[in-house]
């Protein structure tokens, strides 16, 4: 009985922990840490040691990415969290784009884009810089900090590269600089980010974000 409480404790602490984790670059609340005083330290020292306990692997199945800066993916641009600055081109004939400024931003952006379909619902968003960000090697740690929060949604890490004449080098700097995720279920959606200059459409990109699903 003790083992059970214990699970479900640590379970809820993992969900309410995972809940306050934002996108990288975004502003969390700061709580406070408070040192504990001297009493409680020595009453810990004087207690016995506790019982080894048996561990126990825990594999929590992981959520879908269906949100980003707090707009639902599949859903209309909910207003409350974003403002309509005007419209882009968008990705097809009969579809809408729509440049936004979320409620919710990431420093690592400055351009935000909304794509919907005939229905008007979002089904893609582009997030991106249009000005120069620092050095590669700044660019490529934005990339292994928004890989290490992706990750802990369903997706899973596709090879940038599978040309097999590529040099090892090229592969290797190819994967620092562009991250692809994916997820194949039901609802798929694909993930891409890149530190190479870019520049299509309406977009004129150094460091890019962009999260595709199933257009309905």
């Amino acid at each position: 009985m003790a083992t059970k409480n214990f699970l479900k404790l640590l379970i809820c602490l993992l969900i309410s922990t995972f809940a306050y984790a934002g996108e990288p670059g975004t502003e969390l609340p700061i709580q406070k840490i408070e040192k504990p005083s001297k009493e409680k330290i020595e009453a810990v020292k004087e207690k016995k040691e506790p019982k080894k306990l048996v561990t126990t692997t825990i594999s929590l199945p992981k959520n879908p990415l269906n949100s980003l800066f707090y707009q639902d993916l599949g859903q209309k641009i909910d207003k409350k969290y974003a403002w309509i600055v005007s419209d882009c081109t968008p990705l097809h004939q009969k579809s809408f784009c729509k440049k936004v400024k979320p409620k919710r931003k990431s420093v690592h952006f400055n351009q935000y884009y909304y794509y919907l379909n005939q229905s008007k619902k979002v089904y893609a968003i582009i997030a991106f810089s249009n000005k120069r960000i620092g050095t590669v090697r700044d660019c490529r740690a934005m990339i292994k900090e928004w890989e290490t929060y992706l990750l802990n949604f369903d997706l899973q890490k596709k090879s940038v590269t599978e040309n097999v004449e590529t040099s090892m080098k090229e592969i290797n700097n190819s994967n620092l600089d562009q991250l692809i995720l994916v997820h194949e279920n039901k609802n798929k959606i694909e993930v891409n980010m890149s530190c190479y200059p870019e520049s299509f459409r309406d977009i004129k990109s150094y460091f890019s974000l962009s999260v595709l699903t199933n257009e309905k």
